[in-house]
């Protein structure tokens, strides 16, 4: 498991703790120019007699003040428009007041204007900005570690829910994503080789089932002919025999060869019976749950979903999302490229297009893929029975819907394929 962002995160929460409270501390501090303040107390006693107001001393500390004489009148000052220049209000403010020696006799006073009610009030909104800053850092670190949480334990847990859905559903083509620094690298790679084994098992238990299959219609061919010679047979004798004891032996052997030729028909069509036993049970559902199957189908993330118009539709959700899955399955398959579903109504249905810009089937597979057991032509080196848009097809018309498939064309030439899929409305809704 990789927690170097995590370490990386808290170290820099704590440099920005620490830059801060530096900076809180050093706003309190306020150090004042005793030695420029006592330089232009000492220039003004020895210029007391002949003070310009237009060259003070001091000018290049560039330190606001204003000169009084005893009797609190102003003589000069740095610039006009200073706060009341007087002792009390210097004293108020908490500026600065030095006295004003000549030959050392006090002849007036300095008011050296500080700022300090300026400096308080910005101090206060540093420390109110500092104080959102400190309540924002742990609040900004929970929101990292609670999406750090969601990538690293939350996400692969959902994943691996979805996951086990699948397999328990049967849906074994759909691979397991895995990222082999999170926490759960080695989890979800052992499941991956899991179902990759469980699909390996139903693939060969597939391939024995049909070579019995095949077995059993060979058998069943064979046996036909000579069954059906029978018949032929016995027919021939019914007519000629003129004893009615032997014709009534005749009928007999008539009878039990036309049972057998009736329970070999029954055996060559099991395969067909088997699959018409899946329990199909539609319902109403609101168009909505569309995209979240369709969310849920999509194993590669390269499907994009058009809006899909709000309707009540008719439709078993379990046996629908085998169908998307096996459709988005096979696009991803065989053209490996981005899929695009869109939605339109068509008289008493919603019909789904799902579209991939794959190579397309040649125009002689369209009419056939349907079938059962039909691979395509481009179908060679790649896994897979024939029978995935068979029994979606099959599925789609238990429902009371369609399933037909077709070559995209820009112009006269293939630029994908499509299912286009038709799910009714329920009998009494109204769009």
């Amino acid at each position: 498991m990789n927690l170097k962002p995590l370490y990386a995160f808290m170290a820099l929460f704590c440099a920005a703790g620490a830059i801060l409270l530096f900076f809180i501390l050093r706003g309190g501090e306020n150090d004042v120019p005793v030695a420029a303040y006592n330089d232009i107390a000492r220039s003004l006693g020895e210029q007391w007699n002949r003070l310009d107001k237009h060259d003070l001393p001091g000018l290049s500390y560039h330190i606001d003040y204003a000169v009084l004489d005893l009797n609190g009148n102003v003589r000069a000052a740095t610039h006009a428009g200073l706060d009341e220049p007087t002792v009390f209000s210097a004293v108020r403010r908490r500026d600065t007041v030095l006295d004003i020696s000549a030959n050392g006799v006090v002849v007036g006073n300095v008011l050296f204007y500080s700022h300090a009610a300026q400096d308080r009030q910005a101090q206060r909104q540093a420390l109110f900005f500092a104080g959102l800053l400190l309540l924002a850092l742990p609040l900004l670190f929970c929101i990292g570690f609670s999406l750090w949480l969601r990538h690293s334990l939350i996400h692969p847990f959902r994943l691996l829910d979805a996951f086990a859905r699948r397999v328990a559903a049967g849906n074994l083509d759909i691979p397991l994503a895995m990222d082999k620094e999170n926490l759960f690298g080695p989890f979800t790679e052992s499941f991956d080789l899991m179902r990759d084994e469980l699909a390996r098992a139903k693939e060969n238990e597939y391939r024995a089932n049909r070579s019995k299959k095949e077995l059993v219609a060979s058998l069943s061919h064979d046996i036909k002919t000579p069954v059906a010679s029978i018949l032929a047979v016995t027919e021939l004798m019914l007519v000629r025999e003129p004893d009615a004891a032997a014709r009534k032996n005749w009928e007999t052997v008539h009878a039990k060869a036309e049972q057998i030729s009736l329970l070999i028909n029954n055996l060559f069509h099991a395969s067909l019976e088997e699959l018409q036993k899946l329990p199909v049970e539609p319902s109403e559902e609101n168009s909505a749950a569309l995209g979240e199957m369709l969310r849920a189908a999509d194993y590669n993330g390269r499907t994009a979903v058009s809006p899909i118009p709000p309707c009540l539709l008719r439709f078993d959700r379990l046996r629908l999302q085998q169908v998307f899955d096996n459709i988005i399955h096979n696009s991803y398959k065989y053209a490996d490229s981005a899929i695009l579903v869109t939605f339109i109504f068509e008289g008493a249905a919603l019909s789904v297009t799902i579209a991939d810009n794959g190579p397309g089937a040649p125009p002689s597979d369209l009419a056939l893929l349907c079938n059962k057991f039909y691979r395509g032509k481009n179908a060679a080196g790649k896994s897979g029975s024939g029978l995935g848009l068979y029994l979606s097809r099959y599925l789609m018309e238990q429902m009371g819907g369609t399933l037909a498939c077709e070559n995209r064309l820009r112009g006269e030439t293939v630029c994908g394929f499509a299912v286009r899929l038709h799910i009714p409305f329920p009998a009494a809704s109204v769009r």
